[in-house]
């Protein structure tokens, strides 16, 4: 493929990117995004043409695109562009495959191919004992002690299930005056005060997970944590998250300017995942830190394990959410430990505020240990942050739950 592709080619198709970029500019200069067909090929392209380049593991030697700031083309050339870019990266798109990018329409979810009596479409899925799930090709039978468990932890919805008198939450950890574990029968009505609680947010309801300023590390980290119990494989599972990253009175307080992903003080927070009883690596992650584009937003990196890398890697950033406010993301994924070439089924696609933004094919329950009891959470884990970070981190989700397709 490199050999078929050449240099000269993606020169071209760079320039051709910029200069569409700055004629959107031109025509749209405070909201470039919401300009309609020509954003949206601009972005998709663009995206394409640089997951091809990763994929290939090339490094061209592309122009520089601030020589092209005095390039703009006039709006009326808009189509005769359009038209260029469409044919040169037609190419890549195709070669580059459906990776990290979203198309005007997503690829169709596979079914699931197991059957759970608590499987809905439309509500919160109910596991149900006897729990029987496929992990590698082997049936095992999970202990939910003997209590049906529902997988919505949304403000509006207690931590002790009134129907069952038992709590859905299988474990919440935390630090408040020392390190707080609690499993199963532990589990607080209240849960832990100014931590995993219930408050208010306007006139919502929502769980609050918080990390407190100064608080110490749990297990190695800082983090404040609400985990799910198990959750089935080969389905499909539909997760709901509506949630603020700080309020006005708890305001999410942002990290330097122009440091890096991953540097001290620089602190991303792992607000959603799916990871194992072990918490190893776990295989889907979401990830909020300060953007690096725009230093008053947040940038949240949606990260999927990689087998050949031998850990998660960042498939697609959403970029510009803003703090305070509220935010909804759909994770629609097929959940599967089986790479493509031994039948996995496995796809993931992600959408905000109700719009498709990326999918990626590929195992969706991977990692390095064998995910053997896999649980999903809702979490301000400090992964980076060893020591005591110097920031409150207040998440307030008005939704978070999972569905399981029947």
């Amino acid at each position: 493929m490199k050999k078929e592709i050449s240099n000269a080619l993606f020169d071209q198709a760079w320039w051709l990117l910029e200069r569409l970029k700055n004629c959107i500019a031109v025509q749209c200069p405070e909201e470039p995004e919401r300009l309609g067909k020509e954003a949206r090929l601009y972005r998709a392209y663009n995206q394409a043409y640089k997951r091809f380049l990763r994929r290939q593991e090339m490094t061209v030697g592309l122009p520089d695109p601030k020589r092209d700031v005095n390039l703009n083309i006039h709006p009326n050339q808009t189509k005769q562009k359009l038209t260029n870019v469409q044919r040169i990266l037609s190419t890549l798109i195709l070669l580059a495959g459906n990776v990290g990018v979203a198309s005007a329409t997503p690829l169709p979810m596979p079914n699931s191919e197991a059957h759970y009596p608590g499987a809905s479409a439309t509500n919160a899925f109910v596991a149900k004992e006897p729990y029987v799930v496929n992990r590698y090709g082997t049936l095992r039978t999970i202990s939910l002690d003997e209590a049906s468990r529902s997988h919505d932890f949304s403000g509006s919805v207690p931590f002790i299930n009134p129907i069952t008198n038992k709590s859905d939450v299988q474990a919440i950890q935390s630090y408040s005056g020392g390190v707080i574990n609690y499993y199963g029968t532990s589990i607080p009505s209240a849960g832990v005060l100014g931590r995993v609680d219930k408050t208010t947010f306007g006139n919502d309801v929502v769980t609050r997970i918080k990390y407190n300023a100064g608080d110490s590390i749990t297990l190695s980290k800082c983090r404040t944590k609400l985990m799910s119990w198990p959750i089935p494989n080969r389905v499909h599972a539909r997760f709901y998250l509506e949630m603020a990253f700080g309020s006005n009175a708890d305001p999410w307080k942002l990290t330097p300017v122009g440091q890096t992903w991953v540097t001290p003080g620089d602190s991303p927070v792992l607000f959603f995942g799916i990871t194992d009883e072990n918490q190893w690596t776990g295989p889907f992650s979401l990830d909020a830190n300060t953007d690096s584009q725009d230093h008053t937003k947040l940038a949240i990196q949606v990260r999927l394990y990689d087998r050949n890398v031998g850990d998660k890697v960042t498939f697609y950033t959403i970029r510009g959410v803003p703090r305070h406010t509220m935010t909804r993301i759909m994770i629609d994924m097929f959940l599967d430990e089986r790479a493509t070439s031994a039948g996995g089924k496995g796809l993931v696609q992600i959408y905000v505020n109700d719009r498709f933004v990326a999918e990626k094919a590929a195992p969706t329950m991977a990692n390095a240990t064998g995910v053997q009891n896999p649980y999903w959470g809702i979490t301000t884990y400090l992964w980076a942050e060893a020591q005591p970070y110097q920031y409150n981190r207040a998440i307030f989700f008005k939704t978070a739950k999972m569905m399981v397709y029947p």
